[in-house]
């Protein structure tokens, strides 16, 4: 191999460098690194054919001998980010790495951005990230290209998960363990039902006989049983007001009969001294009765951690069960509306971080591609001033001959 006097330096510099560090990752910034910058370049150009390179087979050989690598750093982090998601996966048997994961932030964006490049690639936009050998690689690893079936294929497991710790599919509406499965089985449920139904569902054929599968349905989950707890406290009310009930009626004649009193057990009297006297004791027995059930409600709402002050059912007084459940199902409403405002502002929030992750990307490659052309332009002037050296000293040469 023949090599100029130039080549001869620098390969030999790269040699002392990788016995020295164990590597051939030269900084930019020395001579060497920019010789090494400047070989990739040429290396590209060689490797598509689109503009004549000065680079030959035999400096690439030579120089991948001694673990020259073309990639570059972005190679280096490609394999980086490669063996920290085959580590993802060995933990949980997926490679759907959240956006937002805590534990490596820099994996889950790089997961997002691989599908972004994924999509660009599909549609034949040029990208310097995605090949078909890297596309290659991360399906071999399993790597799903699609999020939402990314999302549904992680929630799916997690609710195998749950049917084989519990027996079934019935996630519960509050499950702090895993709030996210929760949502989801949720809002799945609706649209189970909208499909079984034959109304516009999101599900389509294939998910909805996989939920099938797996005992899924549609049915409404209580959340909590807060319902019951309030259903009971409306009893209670309902047996606080119970009082002695007055009837009256006429006779045939159009008399009117004496009052008659329902005192719940001392029985039917009519008219006269006795019955001023039966009245009063029931009068008095009903307010006795109606204390103790007063007293009791106060008991049974402070074992229940309720804070009372006065008569504890003052602010139920007078609705109907209809009424508290109307009561009920607006608070809830007012959640699901405050729920979806969060949601909403989490999305916009995300789609402001991607935008500004976009924007950094394209600034980086912008001023890439201007180094790029501000180096060849470099080397471009060096080669032109050189090449007049030459010609002068050949001119000068024929002048003293």
């Amino acid at each position: 191999m023949v090599f100029s006097v130039k080549q001869e330096k620098r390969i030999n510099e790269l040699v002392e460098f990788q016995k020295e560090h164990g590597h051939c990752h030269v900084p930019c910034k020395t001579a060497l690194g920019n010789w090494l910058s400047h070989q990739r370049r040429e290396y590209k150009k060689w490797k598509t054919g689109e503009k004549a390179s000065c680079i030959t087979q035999e400096l690439v050989t030579k120089l991948e001998r001694i673990g020259f690598e073309w990639g570059g750093r972005r190679e280096r982090n490609w394999k980086l980010r490669i063996q920290e998601l085959i580590q993802f996966k060995r933990e949980h048997g997926h490679c759907n790495v959240p956006q937002y994961y805590s534990e490596n932030k820099t994996l889950g964006f790089w997961v997002h951005k691989q599908r972004s490049e994924y999509t660009l690639w599909k549609k034949g936009t040029t990208s310097c990230w995605m090949t078909q050998e890297r596309v290659g690689e991360l399906e071999n690893l399993g790597f799903v290209w699609d999020a939402q079936k990314a999302a549904w294929k992680t929630l799916i497991q997690e609710l195998v998960a749950f049917k084989e710790l519990h027996g079934h599919c019935k996630v519960p509406q509050k499950f702090p363990s895993n709030q996210l499965l929760s949502t989801w089985a949720r809002n799945t449920r609706n649209h189970y039902k909208k499909y079984q139904k034959g109304n516009e569902s999101r599900l389509t054929k294939e998910r909805f006989l996989e939920l099938k599968s797996l005992g899924f349905d549609g049915a409404s989950i209580d959340s909590d049983g807060d319902d019951d707890e309030e259903m009971s406290s409306n009893d209670l009310v309902c047996e606080t007001r119970k009082t002695p009930r007055m009837t009256s009626g006429t006779t045939k004649k159009g008399g009117s009969k004496a009052p008659r009193y329902n005192t719940g057990g001392f029985g039917q009297v009519r008219g006269g001294h006795e019955t001023d006297e039966r009245q009063e004791a029931a009068s008095g027995s009903s307010k006795k009765r109606k204390t103790m059930d007063q007293t009791n409600a106060t008991k049974v709402a402070k074992n229940k951690g309720t804070a009372v002050l006065g008569n504890p059912f003052k602010l139920l007084e007078g609705l109907t069960r209809k009424e508290l459940l109307h009561q009920l199902a607006q608070e809830r409403k007012a959640n699901l509306a405050l729920r979806y405002q969060l949601q909403q502002s989490k999305k916009e929030r995300d789609l402001l971080l991607q935008t500004n992750m976009e924007l950094e990307e394209c600034n980086a490659t912008i001023r890439e591609s201007h180094r790029t052309a501000m180096l060849e332009e470099r080397d471009h002037l060096r080669r032109e001033i050189k090449r007049r050296k030459v010609a002068e000293g050949r001119l000068s040469k024929a002048k003293c001959r």
